[in-house]
């Protein structure tokens, strides 16, 4: 893009990077840097900016589908020379749907802002509020015994109460944020929001893929808010690194084309003269006017000039060096250490040391000025501390793969070879289409002369015979003349075209290739929808999908590291943002007039160091596998349906927090399980142990019974001996008394009336046994009789309404 407009090339080196801060910042200095830059990347001979934008114009080009038909003539070779074949060609658009794939892999993802605080502050409440679960969580019924006791509250109210360690972490972990690190998150995000975060995306992943490389940039700008832009690869130099994050880089900045109306508005001070000169400088370039009026002094104080609207290359650059720092350590008054940043004299209880770390100085240098635009150490620092190592430029850069000479390797650039084969093998077939005559036949003109078909005709001729075989696929034909000759031609044969088999030849190639280009980018058949089986199983077509993902998603990761230095840089220039007058007040009125006020009274806030990470949030295919899978454990019993949708909430804002209670809940559903395991087997062992016991009980009942059934049997063994004896004695007294005519001894007399007693009885029962039998019997003969009046009745009715329904028909019909 920036190319030098004249002969002059402009050489130097790089000042060291260990100059006096009185040195660095002269302007000489800056413009010595802007040179350098611009020999080196730029106008160099070994310069990467002329061969890489090059290659990064031909990707791009690819990349739409609209490759250039000149390179396929110079490959078939009629290059300049006149063509025989008269090709009608079209590019084939094959890059543009891998492209579209890996790209809207990228944007199917999403992203959210994790920010947490490292201050000593932050971390002791966190600490704080764990251990005070941890002591409700071990002490909860004597703090709910003494808050009865005394109706004083003695902790914070919670509607969660943890009961084991593992629980207990969880709490922690999905409750680990302060309100100033919730804050900061918001901020950022709102940031990102407000400078069309979605849309740099999409441009981000589109420059990974065509280039291997991009760049977002974050700074504030002359409003004095922060901004979030991309910057296109083409536009970038940068020094050189075997970092693919460009984290050490030595040098980087980007060259823009503006009008000098925006360089006026940019930098208002820079003479109105120099901007004359310039603008005379780069006529008839970029699109400017060839010719130029003589500059006058009404321009100096003019609204407008005429060549205000001329297009001049900007440099906008930084430059890493290495910022002095004095310092003192020693004593303060009362004996303690301490550490000045500043130098001490005649103190005896402190030493003076000096230290070197790292900062940027920034600059912007009209290409072709004798001075610079601008040229001072940034503003506003992107580092979390003064006294820490890491500093960021505001340029977060990612190469996919570097070897050190600079020039990145993309997908796009990887599958070009293969797109120029496919579309070669395109323009073969057409050649062979274009050159084949149709299948036609042959004919022997003097077979057709001498044929006679029998039909009255002598002979037939080429017209009539050319018919008969269209219409027949027939023809017959005699071997002899009629003059004896033989012949052994036929008078007509098919010719057979062998276009199909070249034409079979190209399509192998097309597939081929297309092939290798699924190989190279790392993307199946099933990822691009373009051969998914009819019985392939949805866990199989899952799995492929998940294996190309992982062939790519080393892609996706260059963007997450781009997100990630951007939202770090947006995070400090946001600190600095609250802690200046001028440009606070918009960042305070977007997070709400309490958390201003949060802010204003609560130091904690920018103090503090914050840990900025992207936390990326399933993807479709991903949310997909985790609904099967929270199916499966659902219906498994592994987990409750309450528990596989706070899954996937969690999932779907944070991942992490949702591996986190998946684990958690599935460990706490197996405890379950097993406690109700082993209450099962506890009430099954008792259920063993009572009916052992009830066998116990019921052989002692039994042997009790049979013991008794003895006693029984041994007491009416006896009883019927008795009786025996009792009855031999009443007939021995009976038989005397009718021989002798004695009288019969009161006792047995008695005897004999019990006896007689006795039998009376049992008649007397077998009576009323007798007619509670017949009672019984003409029960249930009366219950018959009206069981079958019933049904008799019931019969009736259905005879009837039949009736009734057949009149109803035939009345109807």
């Amino acid at each position: 893009m920036a190319e030098q407009p004249n002969s002059e090339r402009f050489r130097g080196q790089f000042p060291s990077p260990i100059l006096p801060k009185n040195e660095l910042d002269k302007p000489e200095t800056g413009l010595q840097v802007a040179k350098a830059i611009y020999e080196s990347c730029i106008w160099g001979e070994n310069s990467y900016y002329g061969i890489r934008n090059t290659m990064f114009a031909d990707n791009r080009v690819f990349s739409h589908g609209k490759q250039p038909f000149q390179s396929y003539l110079d490959i078939l070779g009629v290059d300049g020379r006149a063509s025989y074949m008269n090709y009608d060609y079209h590019p084939r658009p094959v890059a543009p749907k891998f492209r579209n794939i890996l790209v809207n892999d990228i944007m199917s993802r999403l992203e959210s802002i994790d920010c947490t605080g490292l201050s000593a502050s932050i971390q002791a409440r966190k600490d704080d509020r764990k251990n005070e679960m941890a002591f409700k969580m071990k002490h909860g019924d004597f703090i709910k015994a003494a808050e009865q006791t005394t109706g004083m509250q003695l902790s914070q109210p919670s509607d969660f109460q943890p009961e084991t360690d593992d629980e207990l972490e969880l709490w922690a972990g999905l409750n680990d944020k302060e309100k100033e690190e919730t804050l900061m998150s918001e901020g950022i995000s709102f940031i990102l929001e407000n400078n069309d975060q979605e849309g740099t995306k999409k441009l981000l992943a589109e420059d990974l893929v065509d280039c291997g490389l991009a760049c977002e940039f974050t700074g504030f700008n002359g409003r004095k808010r922060i901004v979030n832009k991309r910057i296109r690869p083409e536009y970038l130099v940068y020094g050189t690194t075997l970092t693919l994050n460009f984290r050490n880089i030595p040098y980087i900045g980007h060259v823009e084309r503006i009008s000098i109306l925006d360089v006026r508005l940019m930098y208002p001070d820079y003479p109105e003269k120099q901007l004359y000169e310039l603008a005379y400088q780069f006529k008839g370039y970029y699109g400017n006017p060839d010719s130029l009026v003589d500059f006058i002094a009404d321009y100096e104080i003019a609204y407008t000039r005429p060549y205000d609207s001329f297009l001049i290359d900007v440099m906008f650059f930084r430059y890493k060096v290495q910022k002095e720092i004095n310092y003192s350590k020693g004593e303060d008054i009362y004996g303690n250490k301490i550490v000045e940043y500043r130098v001490i004299k005649d103190n005896p209880k402190k030493k003076n040391y000096k230290t070197y770390i790292p900062t940027w100085y920034q600059g912007a240098w009209l290409i072709g000025a004798n001075d610079v635009l601008e040229w001072r150490e940034m503003p506003n620092l992107i580092r979390n501390n003064e006294d820490v190592e890491d500093v960021m430029s505001g340029y977060a850069v990612y190469m996919l793969n570097n070897n050190g000479d600079m020039l990145p390797m993309s997908p796009m650039e990887s599958i070009k070879s293969s797109i120029i084969q496919m579309d070669l093998a395109v323009l073969r077939m057409q050649n062979v289409l274009a050159k084949v005559a149709p299948p036609g036949v042959k004919i022997d003109l003097d077979a057709v002369a001498e044929m006679d078909l029998g039909t009255g005709q002598k002979s037939i001729g080429y017209m009539k015979l050319r018919e008969l075989y269209q219409e027949t696929g027939d023809i017959p034909f005699r071997s002899s003349k009629i003059s004896g000759e033989n012949t052994r031609n036929a008078p007509i044969e098919a010719i057979i075209s062998g276009y199909g088999n070249m034409l079979q030849e190209q399509i192998a190639i097309y597939n081929f290739e297309l092939n290798n280009i699924r190989d190279y980018l790392g993307i199946n058949e099933v990822k691009d929808g373009s051969g998914v089986p009819a019985r392939m199983g949805l866990g199989v077509a899952n799995g492929a999908v998940q294996a190309s993902n992982m062939s790519t998603a080393h892609i996706y990761n260059g963007y997450i590291s781009i997100l990630t230095d951007t939202a770090k840089a947006t995070a400090i220039l946001l600190w600095d943002a609250l802690n200046t007058p001028e440009t606070n007040d918009m960042y305070i009125r977007l997070l709400g007039k309490s958390n201003a006020d949060f802010i204003k009274y609560n130091k904690d806030l920018t103090r503090s160091n914050y840990a900025t990470k992207i936390s990326v949030n399933m993807g479709a295919e991903d949310m997909q596998w985790l609904s099967e899978f929270l199916t499966t454990a659902v219906q498994q019993k592994q987990m409750m349906p309450d528990d596989a949708m706070m899954v996937k909430k969690y999932c779907k804002f944070d991942m992490e927090y949702g591996i986190r209670y998946l684990t958690f809940i599935q460990k706490k559903r197996q405890k379950e399980q097993q406690q109700i395991q082993q209450a099962q087997a506890q009430q099954q062992q008792q259920a063993t142990a009572q009916q052992a016991q009830m066998q116990m009980q019921m052989k002692a009942q039994q042997e009790a019974a049979s013991d008794k059934r003895e006693v029984v049997k041994v007491d009416k063994k006896a009883s019927g001996e008795h009786m025996n004896m009792l009855q031999a004695l009443i007939n021995d007294a009976i038989k005397i008394n009718m021989e002798t005519g004695a009288p019969i001894h009161p006792y047995v007399q008695n005897l004999i009336d019990n006896q007689h007693q006795l039998q009376l009885n049992q008649m007397e029962m077998q009576i009323k046994q007798m007619e509670e039998g017949l009672e019984e019997h003409d029960l249930q003969m009366t219950q018959v009789a009206q069981k079958q009046q019933m049904q008799q009745a019931q019969q009736a009715m259905q005879q009837q309404q039949g009736q009734q329904q057949g009149q109803q028909q035939g009345a109807a019909a």
